[in-house]
This record gives structure tokens, sequence and C-alpha cells, in this order.
């Protein structure tokens, strides 16, 4: 297991990844706003970002997220305000982030998850 640091500058890098991914569809408006919104509660599991990283987004029971949807949107639309973005960052890197206390989600490595 690495250390809270490491696992919130993974979380970090994730976040770019899926942002980027985000960006790049929103040349189909839709599809770009959906996966910004829902890319934690994604059938195949974490987003991309993440599971790129080896995170997973469960809930603070240690629940999965899976296909809650609701979860995933409440997770993410605070991110939608640029200066909430800010505060996001910093908040990861003092602990959860501020959507994660609003949606009581964590972010976890994926190893602590399968059991």
């Amino acid at each position: 297991m690495q250390s809270s640091s490491e696992l919130r500058t993974r979380r970090i890098k994730a976040g770019v990844v899926d942002t980027l991914l985000a960006l790049a569809l929103c040349l189909i408006p839709v599809l770009g706003v959906a996966y910004f919104l829902c890319k934690d509660a994604l059938w195949w599991g974490p987003s991309v970002g993440k599971k790129w990283q080896g995170l997973v987004v469960q809930t603070t029971q240690g629940e999965s997220i899976k296909s809650q949807y609701g979860i995933s949107i409440r997770r993410n639309l605070l991110l939608a305000l640029p200066l909430l973005d800010l505060l996001e960052c910093y908040l990861i890197y003092t602990g959860r982030g501020l959507g994660d206390r609003w949606a009581g989600t964590k972010v976890v490595e994926r190893e602590e998850v399968i059991k």
C-alpha cells in the first residue's frame, strides 16, 4: 500500500486524464458531459484515469458505486465549476475531496477492494 501523499498524486493524475478524455469527447457534447459526470459509475468499473492509476471509487462503507450514476454525478458535478476545481485539488491533498464528502465516497487503491 502506498502513502496517502502518493495516493493523492495518483488521484490528480487520474483526474487530468479523465478531464482530457471528457474534453475530447466534447466534440460530441452529450458524450463529453455524460462521461465527465458518470465516469466513476461506468459498467466496466473505474474511469479511464483511475483504472490507469489503479484506483477505484467506493462509498465510505466500502461498497462499489459501479452503475450508481446518481452518486457519480453528485461526486463530479462540483468539478464543472472552475474555482471549485482548485478547491477540490487542495482538499484531495488534505484528505477527501469536496465531491467525495458530498457523495459519501472515497478513492482507494484497487487492491483494497479485491479481497
